[in-house]
This record gives C-alpha cells, sequence and structure tokens, in this order.
C-alpha cells in the first residue's frame, strides 16, 4: 500500500500534472486527482495529508467560493501539508500569490540567472541545505518577486525564491518537473535536473518523512584508486592518512591491483587489520591494462574478474586482510558483457565514476540515475565523485544513494589538508552519515518507506543484504529486490535458510518479521547454471608486458609525480 497524495487540477492532466504524478510514483506514493471546479468548500477543508493543487487549480476554487482567503484558510489544516504549484507571469497568479502569502510574493517573472541557492533549512532541503551550484537549465525557469516583507525561501535563483514557505502551505515558480523518461546524455551533469526533482521530493519527505522512499541509514566512504600497501605511494602515505582518521573518523578502501597481491608490507597491513572497517580493501580491475573490462570477449572478461578473485583471495592467505568483492573498474572503462561477468562470478557490485558502458547508446533515462544504484546493466553499478564533485555528491545522498569519492594518490600533493576538508563537508551533509567500508556500502543500500499499515517496505539493490530492525519493537518488513529480464531462475536464503518468496512486476519479493534490535541476512540471487567456458589464460608476454607496465606507473607515481624537478606544475582548476 502506497501513501497516497491529493491532486488539485482543473481539465486533464497536462505535460506538468503527468511528471508530477510520475515522480509521485518513482518516491512511492499513489495520487488521487481531483476536479478544483467541482470541489466544495467543505470537501476542501477536510483534506488531510499530502496536498498538492495547480495554482490554476486554487485560483479556480477561490472564484467558486468566496476568495482565496477562504481556500487559504480552509487549507490551513493541522493534518494537511499543502504545495502549490504552476505560478505564471501575470495579474491573476500575481493577486492570488500575493493572497495566499500575505505579500511576502508578489509576482511571478522568469529566472535571468542559473545559480542556485538552498536554505539552510534541514528539515525540509535535508542533505542540500546551504548548497550553492550552477547550471545551465533543461528547461526555463520561472522565479518568484519579493515583496517587502522578508520570506522564507527555500531554493532561490538568481538570487530570487524558486521554492518558498507562507506559513502552512509551499509554493513553487511554473510547473517545470523533471521528466523522468528524458535521456541524460553521458557527460551531462545530474544537477541540471535537480530544479525538476529536488522540490517535489523536499514537499514530500517534509509532508511524510516515512512514508515516501527515503534512506534511513546514509552510508560514506572515500575510495582511492591504485596504491600498493607499502609505507608511500605517490604523494600517500598510510601513516598521515590515519593521523587524520583520529581527528575526522572515516574510512577509506583502498582499490587494490590484485596484480600486486605478493608485494604488501606487513607494516602496513598490521595497520590495515587494527583499524578494520576504516581501512579496507577492493577489487581494481586484475592487471590493471588499459581497458581490460571494456571488451567484447565473455570468456575473457569472466577469467580476468576470476583471477582477480582468485588473487584477492592469495592475498588474504598470505597477509590475513580480508576485502570486498565490489569492482572498481580501471580508468572508468568498462562494458555491459563484463558488468554480467562480475554477476557470474559473485561479485557483490561494481563502482565506477560513470554508469555508461563502453558498448551502450550515449544516453540513459533520468529515472535510471535517480535510484540507488545503476541497475540497467543487469548488475548493481554505483556511481562515486570526486570531491570537487562536491554538489553532485550532496544531490547523491539526497537521492537516497551512499556517499562515495574518489581521488588518486595526486589528492595528498600537500599533504591530508584537503582530505581533511572534504571529510568534514561529506560529514556535515547529514548528522546521521556513517562512514565504512565498500563492501558494508553495498550491503546496506536501500531505500524504505512505511505504509499507511505500518508496515516497512525496503528496496536494495544487491543480491546480499543486511536488514536490521533498528525500531525498539517487532516490525514487519516486505523486501522487494529488482530484478533484471535476463535473470530466471531464482533462489531466496534468509540466514542461510531457504525461504518463500513471490516474483511480481516489482521483482523478487518477501515478507520478514524481525525482533527489536534482530539483523537477517538475504541473499537472493539466480541459480547458478554450470559453469561457461572461462578463458583465465594469459601467455609470458602479456604477464612481462603487465609487469613492465605495473612497475613503469609505480616509477612514475613514485618518483616523477613527487620530483619537484620532474614533474609538471598543476594547472589551475579555475
Amino acid at each position: 500500500m502506497e501513501t497516497q497524495v491529493t491532486l488539485l487540477h482543473t481539465g486533464g492532466l497536462g505535460i506538468a500534472e503527468t511528471r508530477l504524478v510520475n515522480l509521485v510514483e518513482f518516491m512511492g506514493g499513489a495520487v488521487r486527482q481531483l476536479d478544483a471546479a467541482k470541489m466544495t468548500v467543505r470537501e476542501l477543508a477536510s483534506l488531510s495529508g499530502c496536498v498538492i493543487g495547480s495554482a490554476a487549480g486554487i485560483a479556480e476554487l477561490g472564484r467558486a467560493h468566496g476568495g482565496v482567503e477562504v481556500v487559504r484558510q480552509s487549507l490551513a489544516n493541522p493534518s494537511c501539508r499543502v504545495l502549490v504549484y504552476g505560478f505564471k507571469p501575470g495579474r491573476e497568479h500575481a493577486a492570488l500569490l500575493y493572497a495566499l502569502t500575505r505579500g511576502q510574493l508578489v509576482s511571478v517573472e522568469k529566472a535571468t540567472g542559473g545559480t542556485f541557492q538552498v536554505a539552510e533549512a534541514r528539515e525540509v532541503c535535508a542533505q542540500l541545505s546551504g548548497l550553492q551550484f550552477e547550471t545551465s537549465d533543461v528547461e526555463p525557469r520561472l522565479i518568484f518577486k519579493r515583496g517587502q516583507s522578508a520570506g522564507d525561501d527555500l531554493i532561490s535563483c538568481g538570487g530570487q525564491p524558486f521554492l518558498a514557505r507562507a506559513g502552512a502551505l509551499m509554493l513553487l515558480a511554473g510547473d517545470v518537473f523533471a521528466d523522468l523518461d528524458a535521456p541524460v546524455a553521458r557527460d551531462e551533469s545530474l544537477l541540471r535536473h535537480l530544479a525538476g526533482v529536488a522540490p517535489l521530493m523536499m514537499f514530500l519527505r517534509h509532508a511524510n518523512p516515512e512514508g515516501f522512499w527515503h534512506n534511513p541509514e546514509p552510508l560514506a566512504c572515500f575510495i582511492v584508486d591504485d596504491p600498493l600497501l607499502q609505507s608511500r605511494y605517490g604523494f600517500l602515505e598510510y601513516s598521515k592518512l590515519v593521523e587524520v582518521m583520529e581527528r575526522q573518523p572515516f574510512s577509506a578502501s583502498i582499490a587494490f591491483i590484485p596484480w600486486n597481491y605478493r608485494r604488501s608490507r606487513s607494516g602496513i597491513v598490521e595497520m590495515f587489520a587494527t583499524r578494520h572497517g576504516a581501512l579496507s580493501l577492493s577489487v581494481h580491475g586484475c592487471d590493471h591494462t588499459r581497458g581490460e573490462f571494456g571488451g567484447s570477449d565473455e570468456r575473457v572478461l569472466r577469467g580476468r574478474s576470476q583471477v582477480a578473485l582468485e588473487r584477492m583471495e592469495k592475498h588474504r592467505k598470505l597477509t590475513g586482510l580480508g576485502y570486498d568483492d565490489v569492482m572498481v573498474f580501471p580508468q572508468g572503462i568498462f562494458s555491459t558483457k563484463a558488468m554480467r561477468a562480475l554477476k557470474e562470478c559473485g561479485y557483490l557490485a561494481a563502482v565506477n565514476s560513470t554508469p555508461y558502458p563502453v558498448d551502450a547508446p550515449e544516453a540513459m533515462a533520468l529515472r535510471e540515475h535517480l535510484g540507488v544504484a545503476v541497475l540497467k546493466h543487469g548488475f548493481p553499478l554505483f556511481t562515486r565523485r570526486y570531491p570537487q564533485q562536491f554538489a553532485e555528491l550532496a544531490f547523491d545522498v539526497f537521492l537516497g544513494k551512499p556517499a562515495l569519492l574518489v581521488e588518486h594518490h595526486e589528492f595528498f600533493r600537500d599533504g591530508c589538508t584537503a582530505l581533511e576538508e572534504t571529510v568534514r563537508r561529506v560529514s556535515h551533509l547529514d548528522p546521521r552519515l556513517r562512514w565504512t567500508n565498500l563492501g558494508t556500502v553495498c550491503l546496506r543500500a536501500s531505500r524504505q518507506r512505511l505504509t499507511p499499515r505500518g508496515e516497512m517496505v525496503v528496496e536494495v539493490v544487491t543480491a546480499r543484504f543486511q536488514l536490521v530492525n533498528h525500531y525498539g519493537q517487532p516490525k514487519r518488513f516486505q523486501v522487494i529486490r529488482p530484478v533484471h529480464a535476463t535473470e530466471k531462475k531464482l533462489a531466496v536464503f534468509v540466514n542461510g535458510r531457504e525461504a518463500n518468496f513471490v516474483r511480481t512486476a516489482r521483482g523478487i519479493e518477501l515478507n520478514l518479521e524481525l525482533n527489536a534490535g534482530e539483523r537477517a541476512e538475504l541473499r537472493m540471487e539466480g541459480v547458478r547454471e554450470p559453469s561457461a567456458d572461462t578463458d583465465t589464460r594469459s601467455g609470458m608476454m602479456h604477464q612481462a608486458k603487465v609487469m613492465v607496465r605495473r612497475h613503469l606507473c609505480e616509477f612514475r607515481d613514485n618518483h616523477v609525480a613527487t620530483s619537484r624537478l620532474l614533474r609538471k606544475p598543476r594547472t589551475s582548476s579555475k
């Protein structure tokens, strides 16, 4: 059962209303449509829960029932949260706006700038609070003009309110809601779509914090690509990394190249072993050759995926250090067949700086980008951000994604000052945010919502998941995992025992009841067929080339990059 949202409008559903309905449903809600022209004052006053009305619909109600003030008072119901959208330039909507806000907002005009500022209002704006960013809008944007009295601006554009609050009402200029099926180009920033997504999500979550999809347990991890487990790699010194952890708790996952499995130093291994969860390893390719996971030969890709795991297992046996079976693609290059290879080899998930495989179309639908992970390729792919992409990272956390950052050793050129500042800013996004290892981030990634009947619906993205009842009483959970069309034979296990489930249009669904504090380990995956042919061969020439490449890369990072005489001067980031 979904949380109900009442939509007041006039006439049939236009483009704006269709997009609005799609967004509400994407958030786990259900829309009840009411024709404002046919409503009585009593019906209006009896509304409860989330109510969204078009400015045209509110104006129609005012004409039918003695003026806007009557409507405003009817909507001022303690059990009702109201968003009014679709204000357009012109006298009628200016008068309506003035009446609804009692002069705080007086008219509507076109935006002249692309700089957005989100207010420090965490109770509404959540992880986006205080964010400022610039973007070119997908569609023309309208803004409000303030009156003489100060207003309660939630989002402003070009210095003027775009989303505002007036008493119990929330008001949105214009009616440009994001089209969830719109294509997003390969190099396009999601920030272009924030203004079409965030205002409605803010309203819904503020109106009913648990009734719509949300992430009650935001997790974070800082990924560093390439380093060996030696005292220093390029500009990265593990001892200084640990000093920062002692001052500012955070977690770092070293994206470890499996080819290096015999080269770890005992002192650094001990440093990792004593900081379980804070310092961890993930899988970074296999040999880390250029585009090694961007090919189309399934046998070769399965072989590389399998060899990478075998090398990580050898490293575990040699050092005692465990690892997260999460693939971090080298150079950000992967193919759809590589995703299938990871799945067949039993990986938990993949992490990359782009969700676009080399063999896929140039665009993906916006809805694919807004989920906790990208599932389009048949295997969960989590996206990560560089520290300079802080606005995009904040939007990720707002959407319910984990906060995954990435850097290389060059980031530590001036010590760990930049790291410490990055960790501080990320931790400030949400007081609930917890830093942990990459495997736990993926195992716990989900979005949840509470149904009107009191059941918690949990949508997970990985085949393995840890479910914990954080409530102080027994709780019933409905767990859903979307499955790809190629997944035919499925099995579900709870704490190692096979469990009953159903397969619906939404995916795998099962019901569990957990006592307060109880934990359940879930495994929901396809039944493995007999192993397909796998090519794990690599000739002596290939291995020689890999060895030369690895040592040249290390010489570059350890000596050329760190030498004041040999390294190139840094270019300005401006």
